[in-house]
């Protein structure tokens, strides 16, 4: 499955990427994300394809781009034949660039079981997530308001499919009517770590 294929190759050029260069160590800059995810590339067929491409064109080439404004204008443009076909909002939370903000440890995918460890990837992501004590608001990741398009057209829908993925506390405690819900935010740590994983 392609699918697997590329986000077990994201996260080995993650780790490949921390070794040779250190890991990014800023938002903009010498360091940068952006700077650290053009530089880290591999030759793939007949193709040079760097880390920014292979989330965003090739990964999440049928979803939606990032809604900060300055992404317009750093993510590449490129067109890959080997692109995904298939939107799957679960993919944003298989996908680990390092940062703290995200959970320490990947696992390796597979054709066979990607529909479960998407899954796994997209529970273990959501364990900072928090439902107030009278179930009307709910904390989500940063990447749920960066890709909110990707989960559907109505700022609930982002709940509606986080929900079966929360702890079972807060499951309990969300309200059923996601319609007066308010959404918050964590924010997003730049910082790194190495990426581990899970065996």
């Amino acid at each position: 499955e392609r699918c697997a294929f590329n986000i077990n190759l994201y996260h080995v050029m993650v780790i490949h990427g921390q070794l040779v260069f250190g890991p990014p160590t800023s938002t903009f800059g010498s360091n940068s994300f952006v700077n650290h995810f053009s530089m880290v590339a591999y030759e793939i067929g007949d193709d040079i394809v760097s880390l920014s491409e292979l989330e965003h064109n090739i990964i999440r080439a049928p979803m939606n781009s990032p809604s900060q404004f300055a992404s317009r204008f750093v993510l590449p443009k490129s067109v890959y034949k080997h692109a995904l076909k298939k939107a799957d909002c679960r993919i944003n939370f298989a996908l680990n660039c390092g940062s703290i903000s995200n959970p320490e440890y990947v696992q390796v995918f597979t054709a066979e079981n990607l529909d479960y460890e998407l899954d796994v990837a997209m529970r273990d992501y959501l364990v900072t997530a928090k439902v107030s004590s009278n179930g009307k608001t709910i904390t989500l990741p940063k990447i749920c308001q960066w890709y909110s398009s990707d989960f559907g057209r109505k700022h609930t829908d982002v709940v509606r499919l986080c929900a079966p993925h929360l702890n079972d506390q807060d499951r309990m405690r969300l309200s059923p009517n996601l319609s007066g819900i308010h959404i918050r935010h964590l924010g997003f740590d730049f910082k790194c770590r190495p990426l581990r994983l899970r065996v």
